[in-house]
């Protein structure tokens, strides 16, 4: 893919079907538009009539870098300037840069049809046989020219056109079994293994001979891209495909284009480069019948062409994902020259570049912003969109599973803005919870750039939310139309209200799901945590919601979105609250976790209201806590290998359980506060069994709480506690760094 110095912006200004762009069909037909415009030397010389037709970027996967790799055009020699045709044996060469435009190649999709053109492609991922290959070269004289009566749109042209007689000439030349014979021996003998291979012919011309010669005056060896009789077979053979491909007669007419808008003569049969439309499979359309698709689905002629000739261009916009084929489109709600040229050059740089994390979505608003921050014209930013659509081909049987037309980067920049904000507060510091270095999502390193890369590439919903590729039963590539992080990616994408019940719902699923790919059993803090940050960003971007369909409750602090960049913990002075800590000398550790404690509770909206709601999901989060502090107990200071936190597993708990384990841990945590003489008032972690008490009023199992809110916030207290020694710890640690930091008072020198 070239970059701008060929750009035609003349050629685009004929070729643009509509200034606006809206739908689906027109970006596809502006992409064809921009890759014709682009084309510059891939129109072999004196056949620009001829441009729209050939798609030269086909051939792109088959042009070889160097001689050692095995990507070869092998040519049919005919000559045609003796008394006679001769055929002058196969010609095998790497296919160049400089040669390929000469071909002619005007490519048919979809199959195993032959292609419009007599030069013919063979596959771009596994390459061709030998035999295969023979058989391409054959075809090339007995299929293509109408020998067999096969191609008539080709046998019309050979009949009418001055120069046909080429056409009847090769035709003639391949019905002989000797020169059938004589292809498949050199073949043979010059093609070992499988590789990918192109098929054409190659002539030799006296132009002197041809009513419409090819550009040059002496006899010389051509391509068929550069002699008209050909390219005008391929051109018709083209056309007749747009009205009867799947067609019993013909699908044409006269109405306005569903691309331009304008009236004009439309084709039924011209399929989109997604196959979303296809008279192949009418049963997907009710009431449709082949003959009037035109109707149904009118492309004009040039329409038609624009939609074949942007397909390279829209594969390289495609990602796989889930088993779906993801095509993430960039372009301007309304186009001119200047961002036709922008679009078309970050397009091709893009597929020059290593993005290594970064989404190409990120990447290619990064680059129009830029432009616009040089060029002072912030309109192209505002006018930049995506159209988003994640199909699946299953065997031709084309499913869209989730379309968005008109996507922007803000919702997802909003959830990057909050997410990072919660990394960076004192919910993730020493009275919260830990970074992991390891992690996406969470880790110190994360930045705003990384979790909209995240968000695009789906790792960001993938990563929380149930996914059928953990079930033993799915494999990599499956895929269902109810596959929650594809929707989820979705409703980020186009910032669509998430229903928290679902979300919630979701996460303890995910939980349960890795609990059970885990070797111990055990609960996976790092997605608990990952789930937290993401639920809180949600909230904050305003993109949660009750099923009653009330906005869930955001936050309480602002965020500072400066220390989660740098991987190095908040200092003191950023924690709320602290002079009670620092005021006496370093306090005792249970000082230290009844702030830490009060300080988190304090901070999170959704645990520290008065309303019954909020009391029972405090309720189920200091049971967690209890159960994490008990547990690190039992594991490092009684040395027990099964613990509350192996017995109780936080996805499955009942609310009867819950109140089972409630008064299990109140007693233990007794037990054990007595035989080591912990504190003075008959706990191990008064802190938290306080608070429990405090709450004993309405016991779990008469909480309307739903079931997946108290699994999910048990679940989290369990973390909390599970980390709350190791936090306590690092925030003496800090305490006393700034004690010894800070500097005397004067009347103490």
């Amino acid at each position: 893919m070239s970059g701008t110095s060929d750009f035609d912006t003349d050629k685009l200004d004929t070729l643009l079907p509509t200034e606006t762009v809206h739908s689906l069909r027109q970006v596809q037909a502006t992409y064809g538009a921009l890759a014709e415009a682009a084309s510059g030397g891939s129109t072999p010389a004196g056949q620009e009539k001829y441009s729209l037709y050939f798609t030269p970027s086909e051939l792109e996967p088959f042009i070889a870098s160097d001689d050692d790799e095995e990507r070869f055009l092998v040519s049919v020699k005919v000559d045609f300037t003796g008394d006679d045709p001769s055929h002058k044996g196969i010609e095998v060469i790497p296919l160049s840069r400089e040669v390929a435009p000469r071909l002619g190649l005007s490519r048919y999709p979809w199959g195993a049809a032959i292609d419009h053109s007599i030069t013919r492609c063979g596959s771009k991922t596994s390459g061709s046989s030998v035999s295969t290959v023979v058989t391409y070269c054959t075809e090339c004289l007995t299929r293509w020219t109408n020998g067999d009566g096969g191609e008539p749109a080709v046998g019309n042209i050979a009949d009418e056109h001055p120069d046909g007689w080429l056409i009847h000439a090769l035709a003639e030349l391949g019905a002989t079994e000797k020169i059938q014979d004589r292809i498949e021996q050199e073949v043979n003998a010059k093609i070992n293994g499988e590789p990918r291979v192109v098929a054409t012919v190659k002539l030799k011309l006296d132009p002197a001979n041809l009513e419409d010669p090819p550009v040059g005056n002496e006899p010389d060896w051509f391509y068929p891209g550069e002699v008209p009789v050909f390219n005008e077979a391929m051109r018709a053979r083209k056309a007749r495909k747009y009205i009867t491909k799947n067609v019993n007669g013909t699908s044409e007419g006269d109405a306005a284009c569903m691309i331009t808008g304008e009236d004009d003569h439309v084709v039924g049969a011209a399929e989109d480069p997604f196959a979303l439309f296809t008279l192949q499979h009418t049963e997907k359309f009710d009431e449709l019948k082949r003959d009037q698709s035109w109707r149904e689905h009118p492309v004009s002629d040039d329409a038609a062409l624009l939609l074949d000739a942007g397909k390279g261009l829209l594969d390289a916009c495609r990602e796989t994902r889930n088993g779906l084929g993801i095509y993430t489109l960039p372009y301007f709600m309304t186009m001119s020259d200047e961002r036709a040229k922008l679009l078309y050059r970050t397009l091709s740089e893009l597929q020059g570049t290593d993005l290594e994390e970064e989404h190409k979505i990120a990447w290619l608003q990064r680059k129009v912003e830029e432009y616009a921050d040089k060029t002072g014209d912030e309109s192209h930013v505002d006018a930049l969109r995506f159209y988003i659509i994640a199909i699946r081909d299953d065997q031709g049987d084309i499913f869209v599973f989730n379309e968005e037309p008109d996507a922007t980067i803000y919702p997802p920049r909003e959830i990057s803005k909050a997410h990072v904000g919660v990394l960076s507060s004192p919910s993730f510091s020493e009275i919260g919870f830990s970074q992991p270095d390891d992690w996406r999502h969470i880790r110190a390193l994360t930045d705003q750039k990384g979790v909209v890369s995240n968000i695009f590439g789906g790792s960001y919903a993938q990563d929380t939310v149930y996914t059928r590729k953990k079930d033993k039963s799915s494999s990599d590539d499956s895929a269902t139309a109810n596959e929650p992080s594809e929707w989820f990616s979705f409703a980020m994408l186009t910032g669509e209200q998430i229903n928290r019940e679902w979300l919630l719902d979701q996460y303890v699923t995910r939980l349960a799901q890795e609990r059970e790919q885990d070797d111990e059993n055990r609960l996976s803090w790092k997605h608990v945590l990952t789930q937290f940050a993401q639920l809180d960003a949600l909230a904050k971007a305003g993109l949660l919601a009750h099923s009653d369909g009330r906005e869930n409750r955001r936050r309480k602090t602002d965020m500072n979105n400066q220390s989660t960049t740098n991987g190095v913990s908040n200092p003191i002075t950023e924690l709320p609250n602290t002079d009670e800590l620092t005021t006496e000398g370093i306090p005792s550790l249970a000082e230290i976790r009844e702030y830490q404690l009060r300080e988190f509770l304090a901070e999170r909206t959704e645990l520290s209201g008065d309303d019954e709601e909020h009391e029972q999901r405090r309720g189920a989060f200091l049971i967690g806590v209890l159960l994490g502090q008990l547990s690190t107990h039992q594991r490092q200071d009684r040395g027990m290998n099964r613990t509350f936190a192996d017995r109780y597993q936080a996805e499955d708990i009942t609310l009867g359980q819950l109140q089972k384990v409630m008064t299990e841990l109140l007693s233990k945590d007794s037990i054990y506060e007595s035989e080591h003489n912990y504190s003075n008032n008959g706990s191990c972690f008064p802190e938290t069994s306080g608070r429990l008490s405090d709450l004993a009023g309405t016991p779990p199992t008469e909480w309307s709480l739903s079931l997946p809110d108290v699994r999910f916030h048990f679940a989290l207290g369990v973390t909390y506690g599970l980390q709350f020694r190791d936090q306590a710890f690092g925030l003496r640690d800090l305490i006393e760094d700034s004690l010894a930091d800070k500097p005397e008072e004067p009347g103490n020198a």
